[in-house]
Parts: C-alpha cells; sequence; structure tokens
C-alpha cells in the first residue's frame, strides 16, 4: 500500500515519437534512430565522465548526453536502435545539432523489436534514496496485477456511478501508468473524490462521537514543560502556526473534547502543532497517541519525537506490527503502567491487548486513510474521552468548508515557513 500510494510528482510523456529534423530547443522529445558512434571524455573535474552518442533516424543527426555513467560505454554500441527521452537543446560547439542533454530515458531496441512497447506516459517519481526510477516502476507495475485482490473498494456501486468514477483498483493503475492523458485525469478524479469523500464520513463520525460525549479532558493551560519544548524547537513557529496552537491550547483547556482538524500543505509545519498538543496532554497528566497509516510515516515520527524530547524527560515509546513479540509484550507493559508518555504507531495501536492508563490526546496523521471504526477503537482505549486531533494535506477550498467538514473546527496553515 506504501508503494501504491507514493504517487508520482510528474510524468514523462513518450507516446509519440518526434523526427529528430522536427526537434526544437527547449522542448522534451522522444526519437528513435541508430546509433552511429559512441565518445566518452573527462572534465577537468576529477572522476567526472561524460558519454555522448551520435543518433541518425535518416531525417538527421542528434547527441546524446549522459554525465558521470561510464558503466554505459559498454552497452551503448555503434549500429544499435535506440529510443531516446529527454530535453532538447542545442549541442555545445555541435554547430546548430540538437542534442539530449541529459538523456532521462532510453532503451535500446532489437533489429525487429517493436518500439511500441516502450511508448506510453511514464511515471516520475520523487528522489528516493537507493531507488532508481527504473527500479521505482518496475516494483510498482510488479504490484498492480494483485491490486484488485488486496485492495477493498471503499466507495459503492451507486456513488461510483453517480459520479462518473472508476473503479480504486484501476484508479491506482492509471495513476502510475496511464495509457494517456484522459485515463490520468480519470484517476486523479476517483483518487481525489475518494480522499474528500473518506475525510468527510470520518468527521461526521467523531461529529457524533462528540455529541454522544459531551465530558471530555480539561487540560491545564500551557506551561513550563510546552515552554522548554519550544525552546528546544530549531526555529520559531509562524505567524500561522502560532494562530493554529492558540485554537488548539482554547480547545484542550476546555471540558469538552476537542475535534479539531488542521489542513496545510506538507512541510507547513503540522507536525510541529501536533508535538506541542502532546506535549500538553504530557504536561496535564495525561498520555498522547499518534497514529500514521504506515509504517514508515510512524517511524519517521518516532525518530523525530524522541529525539527532542527524551532529552526533557518525556518518554516516547513505538508500537508496531513488525516488532518482536518480546519488544511487543515490554510497550504494551510500559504503556499501560503510565511509563510511557507519547505513543507512535500504525494500526497496531488498535490492537487488541493495548491499554492507556489515561490517554488524553488522539493525533491522526492523514485521518482518511483510517477507517471509522479504528479511530474509534483508539479513542476507547482509556476510561475517559480524549481530544481528536488531524492533520491532513488536502488542499480544500474555503467554499467547500462546510460541504466537507461541517461545523467542525477546521484550521489552516496558510504559508509555508521561510526556506
Amino acid at each position: 500500500y506504501d508503494l501504491l500510494t507514493f504517487y508520482p510528482r510528474a510524468y514523462e510523456d513518450q507516446s509519440r515519437i518526434t523526427r529528430i529534423m522536427d526537434l526544437a530547443a527547449g522542448t522534451r522529445a522522444t526519437v528513435l534512430g541508430v546509433i552511429q558512434q559512441v565518445a566518452e571524455r573527462q572534465t577537468r573535474r576529477r572522476g567526472f565522465t561524460v558519454l555522448t552518442t551520435l543518433v541518425g533516424d535518416g531525417t538527421g543527426y542528434a547527441q546524446a548526453v549522459w554525465f558521470n555513467q561510464r558503466f554505459l560505454k559498454g552497452k551503448l554500441r555503434a549500429g544499435q536502435r535506440i529510443l531516446l527521452t529527454g530535453k532538447v537543446d542545442y549541442a555545445y560547439g555541435g554547430g546548430g545539432q540538437m542534442a539530449f542533454s541529459p538523456v532521462t530515458s532510453f532503451a535500446l531496441l532489437g533489429a525487429q523489436e517493436d518500439a511500441a512497447a516502450h511508448l506510453g506516459i511514464l511515471p516520475v517519481y520523487a528522489a528516493t534514496e537507493g531507488l532508481t526510477q527504473k527500479q521505482l516502476r518496475q516494483m510498482t507495475a510488479d504490484v498492480l496485477p494483485h491490486v484488485g485482490e488486496a485492495l477493498t473498494e471503499t466507495l459503492s456501486v451507486q456513488i461510483r456511478a453517480e459520479y462518473h468514477l472508476i473503479g480504486r483498483a484501476e484508479a491506482f493503475r492509471q495513476i502510475h501508468f496511464p495509457k494517456d492523458t484522459e485515463e490520468l485525469a480519470a484517476a486523479r478524479r476517483r483518487l481525489a473524490f475518494e480522499e474528500l469523500y473518506l475525510i468527510q464520513c470520518g468527521l461526521l463520525a467523531l461529529k457524533k462521537q462528540t455529541a454522544e460525549h459531551e465530558e471530555g479532558i480539561a487540560h491545564r493551560a500551557n506551561g513550563a514543560l510546552i515552554a522548554r519544548v519550544r525552546d528546544a524547537l530549531p526555529f520559531a513557529l509562524t505567524e500561522d502556526q502560532e494562530k493554529v496552537w492558540a485554537e488548539i491550547s482554547r480547545d484542550m483547556e476546555a471540558p469538552m473534547p476537542m475535534r479539531r482538524l488542521v489542513q496545510g500543505d506538507v512541510g507547513s509545519g503540522k507536525t510541529a502543532i501536533a508535538l506541542l498538543a502532546l506535549v500538553k496532554t504530557v504536561e496535564s497528566g495525561c498520555q498522547g497517541a499518534l497514529m500514521a497509516p504506515t509504517e514508515i510515516l510512524a517511524r519517521q515520527h518516532y525518530d523525530g519525537l524522541r529525539e527532542l524530547l527524551t532529552p526533557l524527560g518525556i518518554r516516547v515509546g513505538f508500537l508496531s506490527g513488525r516488532l518482536t513479540k518480546k519488544e511487543h509484550t515490554e510497550v504494551l507493559s510500559a504503556l499501560a503502567a503510565h511509563e510511557i508518555d507519547i505513543i507512535i504507531g500504525t494500526h497496531a495501536l488498535i490492537q487488541e491487548g493495548v491499554a492507556f492508563d489515561r490517554l488524553g490526546l488522539v493525533v491522526t496523521d492523514e485521518q482518511h486513510r483510517f477507517g471509522v471504526a479504528q479511530r474509534s477503537a483508539l479513542e476507547k482505549k482509556s476510561g475517559v474521552v480524549p481530544d481528536v486531533l488531524v492533520m491532513t494535506a488536502t488542499p480544500i477550498p474555503r467554499t467547500m468548508t462546510l460541504t466537507v467538514y461541517g461545523d467542525l473546527d477546521v484550521s489552516r496553515i496558510e504559508h509555508l515557513p521561510p526556506g
């Protein structure tokens, strides 16, 4: 699921072959030709090489340039057919000749091989350490045939028919490997609708639960521990963050259970606000829980919070399905005995056997990925009704706030921090 929801950040259109004679500087293009010659040269920068091939297609010639990829020299040979994609510009010292500099993708073809199998719209993913674009594409392509069996459809037949939406499995295939722009648009529309629909369902359930449980925890006013954590942060809160933090503090200090959603782009500083809220519940003698939808996100939160809070005497724990039986037992015991102040985890937090001494705050990251029953299960892990803080990066226009969230309290971080 982590792989399927690692959506492409862009797409590379390799659906059309351009003749070399029609190439234009400053554009991206795909050409099919034959390698005429291969040359390698060292630059003044030590250990840095430039590999250049001359490619012809019968209408003209163009250079293809690779930087610091010496291993390709043995693979590229004169006479080979090659399909090239990249940004086109005038070749350095080429007298008006065009060059792919650098080449972003290529495929070597057999003498009779049809290039059509290599054409289409290819996904481009955010840089991931240790994984190339080719590897990410292949891993995703290997998973997609099994999506239909593993994924549950979240929208009814009636809703899909009414809003002309494709199926969930089909949407995942088309968001990663669309055949054309129409398929890509259909996938985006389906996934965006699902995201907003599930947010609405979850928040309406929270609203109903709030009405049923009127008595919550009145947290203390911000004290010395909050001040120490703020001093330990490597940055000052922005004006937007200060405003949102004031709203959350006010809610948490009231006797009614808080039900607040914080919306802000990735990098806007939602996690810093969630951190302060978790510390506030600890300062009031309660425990906090942060539930993330994936192991990767949960581990990132845990590493960051532990590094910052442990020196301040706040005990941070981690719970996931990948812990050993001994580790799992130790965490559950510490949690029930209030030897853990803040627990970070995945769906493992809602499993049977997980109990808190006094749960004061539940934070969910990208809450719409959880089922309503799952979120309710976490909130019922203690004898009191905890406050709930939801973080989402889904951008919702102000005019749609009532439609999506009803009358729930919504906070927005409008601007990214400087830098």
